[in-house]
């Protein structure tokens, strides 16, 4: 992330949502960097196979390669590689670089059966702020299996957040016995707003679907998410489109 300071999926993530986000030049400086010496040209280079390096045997995605896999590194790691090429989308680049049956199945196996929460590794308490960074997982995984079932049970995973993540004088906190703080009550938002929209990705473009709960034309409670940069939809197609007007020379 800095000069002499950390590598990991999350950087990679980072780097490629501002890329897109903001319309920024793909080509690598003209400088001399590690990247340039490797024979690489533009930041997309060489990320996929890092990506994939980073899969642990569980099937979910560590930090780095050789690390434990995590519902955050998880997340990082997909929604990088929705990025890496518009154009094949979730679809075409989960399945290319990643073990996708053996990272279904870790990700499916982070709901807790008895509390619908989620966890963020293997034999971990369910946290709520993996609300997201794991059900975000499940919007991405949704849209690379085309007309796929419910992938994960969104009601209970909505009253644990509801339920257990809500503490009584405001905001949202990991688990019960816990204070609230600004960390849980985004991502546990950010994880409630997933739970009420199915994401589909055609022809280079999110599209979600509301899903009905109780009366059949009562609207969600909460605006979707753009799966990726896990800001409201509208603001994420704003910027977009603003930038798009204004490339960086």
């Amino acid at each position: 992330m800095a000069e002499g300071g950390e590598t990991d999926v999350r950087a990679v993530y980072i780097v490629l949502v501002l890329l897109t986000l903001f319309n920024l030049p793909h080509t690598l400086p003209e400088t001399s960097s590690a990247a340039r010496a490797a024979g690489h040209r533009t930041f997309q280079d060489g990320v996929g196979q890092y990506i994939r390096a980073c899969q642990s045997f569980e099937g979910g995605l560590g930090c780095a390669p050789s690390t434990e896999a995590h519902g955050a590194y998880t997340f990082c790691g997909i929604a990088a590689l929705c990025l890496l090429d518009p154009w094949q989308g979730p679809k075409g680049t989960i399945h290319k670089y990643l073990d996708f049956d053996a990272l279904l199945q870790w990700v499916l196996w982070r709901q807790d059966d008895i509390t619908g929460g989620l966890a963020g590794r293997t034999n971990k308490l369910v946290d709520n702020c993996y609300s997201h960074w794991i059900g975000g997982c499940w919007s991405l995984l949704e849209s690379a299996i085309p007309e796929s079932p419910e992938l994960f049970n969104r009601s209970s995973l909505a009253l644990y957040i509801l339920a257990c993540g809500q503490a009584p004088y405001g905001g949202l906190r990991d688990k019960p016995s816990h204070d609230s703080d600004a960390y849980h009550s985004c991502y546990g938002l950010a994880g409630l707003s997933a739970t009420m929209y199915r994401w589909q990705y055609v022809d280079g473009q999110w599209l979600h679907t509301p899903i009905t709960r109780g009366a059949a034309d009562s609207p969600p409670d909460l605006r979707p998410l753009h799966p990726v940069y896990v800001v409201p939809m509208e603001e994420a197609m704003a910027t977009e489109e603003y930038f798009k007007l204004r490339p960086l020379a």
